[in-house]
């Protein structure tokens, strides 16, 4: 049977939200948890118990015996501390979707490590896969393999109706780059930071902001903006400039793990479970 847990092995003080970017930074300072208990449902019930029978029809490897799955903190919506301390978000959800699908017999795991250690221990055996946002670069491709993409992170554009006609980047950022690819003849206004950005569109000294969706999202939804601006309909991708794509990373070689998880993601896209633990997490939709 299938037993369920988080184990936290690292823990910055800071919760907060990383704004576009895809690489996190540890801390040095970390502490210690200790074993965490199953995961049980309101009602007391464990939940995420092994399936008793595979689905009908679909021929299957061997379940997997456990399955060990490393995250990062500090990444909302995806993986973060709630306010008692718990490892939460759409990683934790979509780890344990991931242990039902694949009907792991064992124990099933997920932890929060600093993200430099991530690909070592994969590649040690220390763990089974990561989700933790690695851009799959031609360098890390050497000792790892990715999944298909389970979500992505696009650029958006935040507006506010009652500010001067005009659109604000930040000045060197990427999202600059990928505005002046995109919309080559549209006139911006640069800024030094995301935040003096963000008081010129609350201010209404410019009508509109582009940038990294999660974060411009994140913003809107605020007290900080006071309810200036919305998110327009509509995310932007170029990946030649902006890899976002977020993947599991399982260590190179693992074929058979890499099979199988990429079926149950497929299974859990098409259910509409993605969906929901986005919904659960995130107050609003990240490319609508």
């Amino acid at each position: 049977m299938m037993v369920w847990n988080t184990k936290t092995v690292a823990r910055r003080t800071a919760h907060g939200v990383v704004a576009g970017r895809l690489a996190y930074l540890c801390c040095t300072a970390m502490l210690l948890l200790g074993a965490p208990a199953p995961l049980a449902a309101e009602n007391g019930s464990v939940l995420f118990s092994n399936p008793a029978a595979r689905e009908a029809g679909e021929a299957l490897r061997a379940p997997p015996q456990q399955l060990r799955i490393l995250t990062v903190d500090q990444f909302q919506p995806f993986s973060f501390f709630d306010e008692q301390g718990r490892l939460t978000g759409v990683h934790v959800d979509l780890a344990r979707a991931l242990c039902t699908k694949l009907q792991v017999t064992g124990d099933c795991t997920i932890q929060s490590v600093p993200f430099d250690e991530i690909e070592s221990r994969l590649i040690s055996g220390q763990a089974d896969a990561a989700l933790a946002g690695i851009v799959p670069t031609a360098v890390n491709r050497r000792s790892l393999s990715f999944s298909i993409p389970y979500a992505r992170l696009p650029a958006r554009f935040l507006s506010n109706p009652n500010g001067k006609p005009g659109v604000g980047v930040v000045t060197g950022s990427v999202h600059e780059a990928l505005a002046k690819a995109m919309f080559p003849s549209m006139t911006m206004t640069g800024f030094a930071t995301a935040e003096a950005a963000q008081v010129a569109l609350r201010t209404g000294s410019i009508s509109r902001l582009f940038g990294d969706g999660l974060a411009l999202g994140y913003y809107a939804a605020s007290p900080a903006s006071l309810n200036c601006c919305a998110l327009e309909p509509g995310g932007y991708h170029l990946a030649a400039l902006k890899p976002d794509a977020l993947q599991v990373a399982v260590a190179a070689g693992n074929a058979a793990l890499l099979v199988s998880v990429d079926r149950a993601l497929r299974a859990i896209q098409l259910s509409g479970e993605l969906d929901e633990m986005m919904l659960r997490h995130l107050p609003f939709s990240l490319n609508d």
